[in-house]
């Protein structure tokens, strides 16, 4: 059997480092997207008009246009197709997040 601080220090070696990496991440995501807060509240977004490249996975929706891969919640846009298409995108200019997106015809 393990001795009471050899248990101890098997808990620290193995959770110690996960609990590290979760901090970064989470530093990461958060510094991200605090950037983008002050656009959030006054509502000031980008729009783009012109030719866009759709995909998809399980979770989101990627609209691909010039230099920015825009992202949306698949949950609001789960009949969208993947391909080219022309279309408006409103988005926040620093996290790149979807604000509203639109196919024209």
């Amino acid at each position: 059997m393990y001795k009471k601080n050899e248990k101890i220090t098997l808990t620290l070696i193995f959770y110690g480092p996960i609990s590290i990496l979760m901090i970064i991440l989470s530093g990461y995501f958060l510094i991200t997207y605090i950037r983008d807060l002050p656009n959030v509240i006054s509502n000031n977004t980008e729009i783009y008009i012109g030719k866009c490249k759709i995909s998809s996975d399980r979770s989101n929706v990627f609209v691909d246009i010039k230099d920015h891969l825009i992202t949306f919640s698949e949950t609001h846009y789960y009949v969208l197709e993947d391909g080219n298409f022309e279309c408006k995108v409103e988005y926040y200019p620093v996290s790149e997040e979807g604000y509203s997106f639109e196919i024209l015809k």
